[in-house]
């Protein structure tokens, strides 16, 4: 395994199928003519109020002095990258007790081809998200009565917990699992710790699958999520929720929970999206 300089913890969906939320990336300082096309990589963007993200580069000429990066789930356009705001590259993922080597010369060249179909928005969650989820969106519009049925179904929600790998200054960490009759429609990650000597928990990865996002089992989730946190005794409560799910957003401030900037201490543990928004719950 190639020598790396930290862990830190990937969130948000940008990266999905091929780096989860939950994972721990693996970072070696690199510069700009050691990355390749292919390679994932952490930078600083401008956007992002500093913020790190972890990106493939899909595009890199010959004795550039930048390369090109995006997301694999995100039908954007690509982002140039300086060598000032390049931080590494990602030589290892660790998924629960697994660690995947991503400098082998077999990863390597499925890399290179996962970064020549999503320059192209070939990869087959861009290619649901430009044709089919508008679908999915006219059919929830246009059938109500059998999304009304599943609506009823969520009385039998269920919620499944289990640890996770606790690192820095968070001494716990769990994945809570919502379940709908036994099938997985959607989870959130929280941690547990103390931070500037205050005891302080987070809610991050919040996610519930598209079929399924409604207010109800966004609220359950959310409450049950906070409740596990409190139950290690009152603490500040913070929530990094990605943009993209919307409808959580006015569940978390009728919750009590104020929109703030950018925790300053984020990038120390965690590499963001660029859409996520913050919020805090005081004591």
């Amino acid at each position: 395994m190639p020598q790396q300089n930290c862990f830190k913890f990937a969130f948000g969906s940008s990266m999905l199928p091929f780096v989860k939320p939950a994972d721990l990336a693996g970072i070696q300082p690199a510069e700009i003519k050691e990355i390749k096309k292919g390679d994932l990589i952490i930078f600083l963007a401008d956007e992002f109020n500093g913020g790190l993200l972890l990106h493939r580069v899909v595009f890199k000429e010959r004795n550039s002095s930048f390369v090109m990066a995006k997301g694999d789930n995100a039908i954007a356009k690509p982002q140039r990258v300086h060598p000032a705001f390049l931080k590494g590259k990602v030589v290892s993922l660790k998924r629960g007790p697994k660690v995947y080597n991503l400098q082998s010369a077999r990863t390597k060249c499925l890399y290179f081809i996962i970064a020549s179909l999503s320059s192209f928005n070939l990869l087959p969650n861009q290619v649901k998200k430009i044709f089919f989820d508008p679908f999915l969106r006219y059919l929830a519009k246009k059938s109500g009565f059998i999304f009304s049925i599943r609506a009823a179904l969520y009385s039998k929600i269920s919620f499944f917990v289990f640890r996770l790998d606790s690192f820095g200054p968070f001494q716990n960490a769990w994945r809570i699992q919502a379940l709908l009759k036994g099938v997985s429609c959607g989870y959130a990650d929280i941690f547990f710790g103390c931070l500037d000597g205050e005891k302080s928990g987070l809610i991050m990865n919040f996610y519930i699958r598209r079929l399924d996002r409604n207010n109800f089992l966004a609220q359950k989730l959310l409450l049950r999520s906070y409740e596990m946190l409190l139950q290690n005794g009152p603490c500040n409560v913070y929530a990094a929720i990605d943009q993209e799910y919307v409808r959580v957003l006015p569940l978390i401030q009728e919750g009590g929970f104020e929109k703030i900037e950018r925790m300053n201490w984020i990038n120390d543990y965690f590499m963001l999206d660029a859409s996520t928004m913050f919020f805090r719950k005081e004591l």
